[in-house]
């Protein structure tokens, strides 16, 4: 990043350009910047930076440069003491795979907690060796999304922050369909390189798939991929016909959860949410138990003691989960999956309660799987969502370009941002 004390413009007074052979850009300067220390003389100085990695210039040159700066940040920099700009053209460089620079765009969140701001960004390298490079078509909102761009969520990094978990569109330069999901970068960008494990192609069985359907799978991959993937790698030994309850089970989530239950085999699901009218329209269920919505902790869950329970599907959390916790005598092993927290609250458990049942606790979420898992797991679960086995998401779109106006609009349905 530059700190000169005079402007420095790229187009007259930088040149870039790309070697094929090497996939280094040599960066070289026709002007030697003023020395940070007077009196000594700085040498001109050619910096060669490769895509994968930009090592540090010599101090004397006073200049950094960072690898983010060619492939994922504003195309303009600022300095720390001088706010010299440094801008790079896009008109002079090719990509060593012979396709040219064109700039790119991306939703980027500078301060948490604040609406992301739609921004043009430099373009991508050419992909690596193990990466895919994607042209994105659509990307939702999930409520996982929201959480890490307030720098809340346990998975968030550092700032600036690109939105976004997963997402589909099409490979370059073949035109593959697929679907992709990583938590290691944000996903609200118009173009992207991935690694290969991160990408899966949709299975078409008419060989198309209509914007409609992409929006489909775009919105609900990820709440389904929640109780499917607790069913792959966190649940064990079910019995045959199992009980199932699940709470919050008029989420988008829960919803899915409920269905999935009963294709993994479940004998009875019961559903618990605040809403009587909606869990009444929720399909699969066998029972429903209104929760208390002012006061949580003092659901009448006595239903279930008679029969009992072998497995909690919780995306609520908190008192409610306590209550339920409490109450049940588990006359058999019961399985509890912490999959969502919507109320917000903590979850104070007596040590009694763990002690006087048969218990087994786990969570599912990025962390509580191996990315093999995650990955062995995935195929199916795109395949199970494009064929429509599953509740539709309600959806509405938007251009990513209005993202920031969009972004704290309320409602029901899941905002799926076109680009």
């Amino acid at each position: 990043m530059p700190n000169f004390s005079t402007s420095l413009q790229v187009d007259d007074r930088l040149r870039l350009k790309t070697a094929a052979t090497s996939n280094t850009i040599h960066l070289r300067s026709s002007r030697s910047p003023p020395s940070p220390c007077p009196g000594r003389r700085i040498q001109r100085q050619t910096a060669l930076y490769p895509f994968r990695k930009i090592p540090r210039l010599r101090r004397s040159n006073n200049l950094t440069a960072r690898s983010s700066l060619l492939r994922h940040n504003n195309p303009t920099q600022q300095g720390s003491s001088d706010k010299t700009a440094l801008r790079f053209s896009n008109t002079a460089a090719t990509n060593p795979l012979g396709s040219e620079f064109k700039m790119i765009h991306q939703a980027i969140v500078s301060t948490w907690g604040e609406a992301p701001k739609y921004v043009e960004a430099p373009s991508l390298p050419a992909p690596g060796p193990d990466e895919v490079q994607i042209k994105v078509h659509a990307v939702a909102i999930h409520p996982v999304v929201r959480m890490r761009a307030t720098g809340k969520h346990y998975s968030t990094q550092e700032l600036p922050h690109i939105p976004g978990v997963d997402g589909v569109g099409e490979t370059v330069p073949n035109g593959k369909l697929v679907y992709y999901t990583t938590f290691q970068q944000g996903t609200m960008a118009t173009h992207l390189n991935l690694p290969r494990s991160a990408v899966v192609e949709i299975p078409c069985a008419n060989g198309a798939l209509s914007l409609d359907d992409q929006i489909q799978i775009a919105s609900a991959v990820n709440p389904t991929a929640s109780s499917f993937l607790a069913f792959h790698a966190r649940v064990s030994d079910l019995p045959k016909g199992f009980t199932c309850v699940v709470l919050g089970a008029t989420s988008a989530s829960g919803r899915i959860a409920v269905t999935l239950a009963r294709e993994r085999g479940a004998g009875k699901v019961v559903g618990v949410a605040r809403n009587e009218i909606a869990l009444a329209a929720v399909e699969g269920l066998d029972e429903y138990i209104v929760s208390n919505a002012r006061e949580p902790g003092k659901t009448d869950f006595s239903s279930l003691v008679k029969d009992g329970v072998d497995l909690i599907l919780d995306f609520v959390y908190g008192s409610l989960t306590h209550k339920l916790l409490s109450t049940l005598p588990t006359p058999r092993p019961l399985q509890y999956v912490e999959i969502g927290q919507l109320s917000g609250e903590p979850l104070p458990i007596e040590g009694g309660v763990l002690r006087s049942k048969d218990i087994t606790m786990r969570g599912a979420g990025m962390g509580s799987w191996s990315l093999r898992q995650m990955g062995e797991a995935m195929p199916e679960l795109v395949r199970i969502v494009a064929q429509g086995k599953l509740p539709r998401q309600a959806t509405r779109t938007a251009a990513l370009a209005d993202i920031e106006r969009v972004w704290d609009e309320e409602g029901d349905e899941r905002v799926v941002f076109l680009t």
